[in-house]
């Protein structure tokens, strides 16, 4: 089986991915970007790993101490999509910092149910305001639309870049419009190093496309191209660049402990939070989530949950047995993240021909 990036010609089953050669420390296998083995069979991930360095709790107390009482009605802001680490952060400022808090939700309109709950139960257990934002005339789907249809005609590789794009302005933009129309100094995020992957990065700067290709594909299929950059202008629109020169925004998890079991242990406990029955724990949030992971579970034989999972052996978080049999085996059943991705083929508005290119990685003509 060819472990060459720039080949584009994987094709993995289950019995594959079992099969996968991997890490004796962590569980990344010989396929992931840029991985190379020392003599006892470690990659060089972990050897170069250093463990997570926090800010501290004082620091982020200071922090705070420092923005207090500058707002109009509240402290902060807190972005939250209905996932375990922005629940948990929502309760931390709220509960623990004792601050006014109002909560952003960004609908980018693939939304799951249950984080739709969760986003209304919590808020409303919390006695915390809430602001829900959706794009315009369903403006993201149709932006997605037409670059999943660009893509196609690329390369399987391609047809996964930018699938969360769209999401940047909608999550960041988003935030930074309400807090500065609220006059908000303070905006929390609960984005972690430890869920920060980095194949992503290193598969898509094999992939950027140059300005030759750019034009082939927009001669090839100008009406998608013209769509797609119609669509795309109309997005930043809504939500402009969000440079937070203005407003302080900082990530919760560089100052606290990114703790997966306490986070469990408060928001199910204390909020009543739920996850997708038969989804895993993590990004089930968003459905477009879903068909990321099939796509590179299908194409390159791991997902961002490897990643994760053995960035949590390298800090002692779990054990590589463990971490492996949540990898090779998961939590998702795979009727369940079928059935999401069709949903998410729906709201596309993709037609048969496209959605059997996308499962079964082809290359449309």
């Amino acid at each position: 089986m060819p472990h060459n990036l720039n080949s584009m010609s994987f094709r993995y089953k289950a019995d594959d991915i079992l099969k996968l050669k991997r890490c004796r420390k962590c569980i990344l296998p010989t396929n992931y970007p840029e991985i190379t083995f020392n003599e006892k069979g470690i990659c060089n991930y972990c050897l170069d790993y250093n463990i997570q360095k926090y800010l501290g709790e004082q620091a982020f107390v200071k922090l705070i101490n420092s923005i207090k009482d500058q707002g109009n009605q509240y402290d902060c802001l807190v972005p939250i999509s209905g996932g375990r680490d922005s629940a948990f952060v929502l309760y931390q400022m709220k509960i623990k910092f004792k601050l006014n808090v109002l909560a952003y939700n960004y609908d980018n309109g693939f939304v799951s149910s249950v984080a739709k709950e969760n986003v209304k139960k919590i808020t409303e257990m919390l006695g915390v305001d809430l602001i829900r934002l959706r794009s315009k005339r369903d403006i993201q789907c149709k932006n997605l639309r037409y670059m999943i249809k660009l893509n196609l005609h690329r390369s399987p590789a391609h047809g996964i870049l930018g699938l969360c794009l769209g999401c940047n302005h909608g999550i960041w933009g988003g935030a930074h419009k309400i807090a500065k129309e609220n006059k908000i100094p303070l905006v929390v995020f609960g984005e972690s190093k430890m869920e920060s992957g980095l194949a992503k990065k290193l598969i898509s700067r094999k992939l950027r496309r140059t300005r030759k290709e750019k034009i082939k594909y927009a001669v090839k299929l100008p009406v998608n191209f013209l769509l797609r950059k119609y669509y795309w202008i109309l997005l930043k629109k809504e939500f402009p660049a969000h440079d937070f020169t203005d407003i302080v925004k900082v990530n919760y998890y560089d100052y606290l402990e990114w703790d997966e079991d306490k986070m469990f242990e408060v928001i199910e406990k204390e909020l009543g939070w739920q996850k997708e029955k038969g989804m895993s724990s993590w990004r089930f949030d968003c459905k477009i989530h879903a068909l990321i992971n099939y796509l590179h579970k299908k194409l390159y034989g791991f997902t961002e949950k490897d990643e994760l999972y053995s960035k949590m052996i390298r800090e002692g978080m779990i054990t590589r047995d463990v971490a492996l049999a949540k990898a090779t085996t998961g939590t998702e059943s795979d009727d369940k993240e079928m059935e999401v991705i069709n949903e998410v083929f729906d709201r596309l508005n993709l037609n048969h021909k496209e959605r059997e290119a996308i499962l079964e990685l082809q290359t449309l003509s």
